[in-house]
């Protein structure tokens, strides 16, 4: 879930990173699903936190919030602030199908934010990066070859951010509560209609590699779906 997914996320951990060495975590895209969850696991682990998104959102535990028009203009509390950035548009289809200006307005924007002086900065890109839609493992030294716009910029800007020495991890889908309601499984059942959950799981395989208990817990998500008969889900109305 996105909780268990924060470590993976934000690629440095309080012990690498210590309160001496940081006085504030601030997390971009802070509505959004993966960005919640980490602002959340770092607040609780006692970090100071600083949430940064394009509207208000409420935090439990509280953390300062600030609401930016665009993240290139948001400006590190300190010299030591650690960046997690997560601010990025997650719809692979419209920004595939959009022109190669694409790259460069992720890029520059990515540039500005980055030329504002921040001590440390996590990127988190996306394994599309790798090309391919076979759900497989994959390495951080294995060859990369991006298809379509959106895995280009990924590309792009993993590149910025590892020349100035800050870190990148790489996501295929995350599940867990909250997460946004045009996920895999949502396409899936939009597709096909109520599904029993053995085909439900089938299909999602196809696409993603993730655990079969993941796939079941989230279909107790009763915010997206609801069960229609004997061990069968579909979308809730």
């Amino acid at each position: 879930n996105g909780q268990r997914a924060t470590s993976q996320v934000i690629g440095i951990s309080l012990r690498r990173i210590s309160k001496a060495e940081s006085d504030v975590f601030v997390v971009t895209g802070a509505s959004g699903f993966i960005a919640r969850a980490v602002t959340a696991a770092l607040a609780r682990q006692g970090a100071t936190v600083m949430a940064a998104s394009r509207r208000g959102t409420n935090f439990d535990p509280p953390v300062k919030r600030v609401v930016v028009k665009r993240y290139a203009e948001l400006q590190p509390p300190s010299a030591d602030s650690v960046l997690i950035h997560l601010a990025e548009p997650r719809d692979i289809v419209n920004a595939d199908r959009s022109s190669e200006a694409y790259i460069a307005e992720r890029t520059v924007m990515l540039a500005e934010l980055l030329a504002q002086g921040w001590g440390h900065v996590v990127y988190v890109s996306s394994s599309a990066v790798y090309g391919g839609d076979n759900p497989v493992s994959h390495s951080a030294d294995e060859v990369v070859s991006p298809h379509g716009l959106y895995a280009q910029a990924k590309l792009a800007c993993e590149r910025q951010i590892l020349a100035r020495g800050g870190a990148v991890a790489r996501l295929s889908n995350v599940y867990g509560p909250g997460m946004a309601p045009d996920n895999v499984i949502a396409d899936i059942l939009r597709a096909h209609g109520a599904l029993e959950r053995g085909k439900i799981i089938a299909e999602v395989l196809k696409v993603r590699q993730v655990k079969k208990i993941t796939i079941l817990l989230n279909l107790k998500n009763k915010e997206l779906f609801e069960r229609v008969g004997r061990g069968a889900y579909g979308l809730k109305k």
